[in-house]
C-alpha cells in the first residue's frame, strides 16, 4: 500500500516535470531542428555570416527635418523575396545555452536534472546534473564567525584574477575602485546580508564583484570586526600593489581605493561617526542642527568645511561616535571628507526629489507644505498627464512614467526620470511660475553635473543653481523641510570637481547587483555564504564564454529596405545602447542633425562600404568592425 507520504512526493515531482515542461516549451527553441539543420548545412542565417566578418549591417534612417525631400512611396509590404531564415539562429553551443537558461530561471537542482534527462532521452550530448553544466565548484567554504552572525572574504585580488582577462582590465596601468558597503534584508525574520562590493568607476559595462559578505539575523555588532579583512587586505595592495596575470606576462599594477558610495546609514556604520539625524551629522562642513516637529534641520548655508585632518584629530568631537581610530579610517593614505562621496541616488532622486513630490502632490500632512501644494484637480490632472507620457519613452530608461498616485511605491530611477527628464513638464503645465523656476534652479543644476566632462565653470553654475535652490526650499516647503538630503546638495557639485559626473559616483549599479545577490540565494535561508560563493562561481563561467549578438534575428522585418537582404528592427551595441524601429527607440541625433531608424538591412550579405544614399539626407552606419 503506497503511504501518504510517498503519494505527496509523486504529486511534487508530477507538478516539477509539468513546471519544467511549460518553461523549456516557452523559453527554449526546438533545439532538435536547429541539430538537423545544422547538420545538413542548410541553415540560411545572415546573423551568423555577419559575425564571421562577411557582412556589414547598414542603417536606414529617414531623416526629420523640414524641407528635405520626402520618403519615396513604397510598394505595400510584401514577404522577402530572400528565403527567410529558419527560427533557430544561434550558432552559440547548445551547453552553454542551457547553462545561461538555467542560471537566468534559477531551476534548482532537481529541476535541472529532469530537464536535462528529458533532452538527454532526445539523444542530446547534454551532462547529467547541474554541477556539471554550470561548472559549480566542488570545493567547500567555511566562514569564519562574525557576532552574530558569519563572515566570508572572497579577496579583492582574487576577484581580479578572475577578470584580468577582460579586454577593458588588459589595457588598465592602475587598479582604482569604487567600494560600495550595505544591509540587504533577505527573509522576513530580519536575515539580512551586508556585501563589501567593488566596481572599475570608468569601465561600467564590467559588473561590480564581491569583495566579502556578512550574514545574520541581524547587522554586524563589531563593524571594525567586519571590515578588518577588507581594511587589511587594502592597506597590503595600497602598499604592495597588485599582480595580475595578463596573457602570458605577470605584472604588478598600483592599486588605490577611488570613492567610497554608501547612503548615510552606512557611512556612519563604516566611519564611526553621527547619523544624517543627528545635529552633527554633516560629514562635509562643521554645523550643529535643530529639532522642528521631530526632525533635525540644517542650516541652508555651508559651515566651516571639514578635512581629513580634522577628522582624524577629533576636532568636532560631537561628530565622532568614538574618539579612536576605527573602520575604513584604518585604511592607510584614505581621506576621510573627499573619499567618502555624497551618493547622488539616495540624497537627491529618493531624498530631495521624493520630498518635493511629496510637497506638491499632499502626500505629507505638515504645515509649511501649502505653498507647493496643488488643488485636488490639479494633483489629478498632473498624475493622468504624466502617466500619459509612457509611450514616448524609449527604452533606455529602465522604468517609464506611472501615475503620481503610486507615488509611494517609485524606485529610485523613477525620481531620477522626473528630476532630470520629465519633471520640467510637469511644473511648467501644473505649477506656478514661481514654483517652477524654483524646480527650473534644481532640474538645471541636475542636468549640468550629468554632463560628460562636464567644464570647471558649468560646475561652478551648477553649485550656484543649488545654493539658490536650498535657500529658497524652506519657503516653498517649510522651515522644517531642510534636512540632511536638501542641506547635502550644497555639497554635491565638489565631489563632481573631484571625481567626475553624477553617474560615475551613484549608487544605482551597486543597488542593482545587489537585487541580483539576493536572486543567487534560495528560499531556504541556510548556508547563505556557501549559495553566494557557488552562485558567483557560476557566473564567472558563464561570463569568460559570454558571445554578444549585436542585430537580433529575433526582431526580424518582414520586408527590404531599399533592395537589401533581410531587415531587422532592432540593434544594440557595445555600450547596451538599443536602437529600434519600434516607435520608441527610433529617434536619434547624427552629426546633430535629427533622424528616424527605418531598420537594420544586409546588402546581399557581402562586406562592403555602406553607402545609402536615398532618401535624401538619409545616412548609414557600420554594424561591428
Amino acid at each position: 500500500m503506497t503511504s501518504r507520504w510517498t503519494t505527496r512526493r509523486n504529486e511534487i515531482k508530477k507538478r516539477r516535470y509539468e513546471e519544467i515542461d511549460e518553461i523549456f516549451q516557452k523559453h527554449l527553441i526546438d533545439v532538435q531542428s536547429n541539430v538537423d539543420q545544422t547538420e545538413t548545412g542548410c541553415v540560411n542565417d545572415p546573423v551568423s555570416d555577419a559575425e564571421s566578418g562577411n557582412d556589414k549591417g547598414h542603417t536606414i534612417y529617414e531623416n526629420l527635418e523640414g524641407g528635405h525631400e520626402a520618403f519615396p512611396e513604397q510598394e505595400p509590404e510584401q514577404e522577402s523575396d530572400v528565403d527567410e531564415p529558419s527560427g533557430a539562429k544561434s550558432t552559440v553551443p547548445l551547453k552553454y545555452r542551457l547553462a545561461q537558461f538555467v542560471s537566468e530561471f534559477r531551476l534548482s537542482v532537481e529541476a535541472t536534472a529532469a530537464l536535462l534527462n528529458i533532452l538527454r532521452d532526445e539523444g542530446l550530448d547534454v551532462p547529467k546534473c547541474r554541477v556539471t553544466l554550470l561548472e559549480t565548484p566542488k570545493i567547500s567554504i567555511i566562514p569564519k564567525r562574525e557576532s552574530p552572525g558569519e563572515y566570508i572574504h572572497f579577496g579583492i585580488q582574487r576577484s581580479l584574477e578572475g577578470l584580468a582577462k577582460d579586454r577593458k582590465i588588459a589595457s588598465m596601468m592602475e587598479i582604482r575602485l569604487d567600494v560600495n558597503i550595505d544591509g540587504l534584508p533577505i527573509a522576513k525574520n530580519g536575515r539580512c546580508v551586508w556585501p563589501i562590493l567593488a566596481a572599475f568607476p570608468w569601465a561600467r559595462e564590467i559588473s561590480p564583484f564581491v569583495i566579502g559578505c556578512y550574514t545574520g539575523l541581524k547587522e554586524p555588532a563589531n563593524f571594525d570586526s567586519y571590515l578588518m579583512d577588507f581594511v587589511t587586505e587594502v592597506n597590503e595592495l595600497t602598499q604592495n600593489g597588485i599582480v595580475l596575470k595578463r596573457g602570458e606576462v605577470t605584472e604588478r599594477l598600483k592599486f588605490s581605493i577611488r570613492l567610497f558610495i554608501c547612503d548615510r546609514p552606512a557611512t556612519s556604520k563604516i566611519c564611526g561617526v553621527v547619523s544624517h539625524v543627528s545635529k552633527n551629522g554633516c560629514p562635509n562642513c562643521v554645523q550643529v542642527g535643530r529639532r522642528i516637529n521631530n526632525v533635525t534641520v540644517y542650516s541652508s548655508l555651508v559651515g566651516t568645511p571639514r578635512d581629513d585632518n580634522s577628522f582624524r584629530s577629533r576636532l568636532d568631537p560631537e561628530h565622532h561616535k568614538v574618539q579612536t581610530m576605527s573602520g575604513i579610517e584604518r585604511i592607510v593614505g584614505l581621506d576621510m571628507v573627499r573619499q567618502v562621496g555624497v551618493d547622488p541616488m539616495h540624497t537627491c532622486h529618493l531624498g530631495v526629489t521624493k520630498k518635493i513630490l511629496e510637497g506638491m502632490l499632499g502626500k505629507v500632512k505638515k504645515a509649511g507644505y501649502l505653498g507647493a501644494r496643488l488643488s485636488k484637480a490639479n494633483r489629478q490632472k498632473a498624475a493622468s498627464y504624466y502617466s500619459s507620457l509612457a509611450p514616448f519613452i524609449s527604452t533606455d530608461f529602465a522604468r517609464h512614467p506611472r501615475s503620481f498616485e503610486e507615488l509611494s511605491n517609485f524606485k529610485a530611477t523613477e525620481f531620477r526620470l522626473f528630476d532630470s527628464y520629465l519633471g520640467v513638464l510637469v511644473t511648467k503645465k501644473f505649477f506656478s511660475q514661481q514654483l517652477h523656476d524654483h524646480f527650473l534652479l534644481y532640474f538645471c543644476a541636475m542636468r549640468l553635473l550629468s554632463m560628460k566632462d562636464t567644464p570647471s565653470d558649468k560646475i561652478e553654475l551648477a553649485q550656484d543653481l543649488l545654493g539658490e535652490f536650498v535657500q529658497q526650499f524652506q519657503g516653498y516647503y517649510g522651515v522644517h523641510s531642510l534636512t540632511h538630503n536638501v542641506h547635502m546638495l550644497l555639497h554635491l557639485a565638489q565631489y563632481v570637481e573631484l571625481y567626475g559626473n553624477l553617474p560615475s559616483i551613484t549608487a544605482f549599479r551597486f543597488e542593482n547587483f545587489m537585487q541580483q545577490i539576493k536572486s543567487f540565494l534560495t528560499k531556504k535561508k541556510h548556508q547563505i555564504l556557501q549559495q553566494l560563493h557557488n552562485r558567483l562561481a557560476e557566473q564567472e563561467v558563464l561570463a569568460k564564454k559570454n558571445v554578444n549578438v549585436q542585430i537580433t534575428e529575433k526582431f526580424k522585418l518582414k520586408k527590404n529596405l531599399l533592395g537589401c537582404g533581410f531587415a531587422y528592427r532592432t540593434c544594440s551595441f557595445d555600450d547596451q545602447t538599443v536602437i529600434s524601429a519600434n516607435g520608441r527607440d527610433d529617434c536619434v541625433l547624427i552629426g546633430g542633425t535629427p533622424a528616424k531608424v527605418l531598420g537594420f538591412a544586409e546588402i546581399n550579405a557581402k562586406q562592403q562600404i555602406p553607402q545609402v544614399h536615398r532618401p535624401l539626407g538619409s545616412f548609414a552606419v557600420e554594424r561591428s568592425k
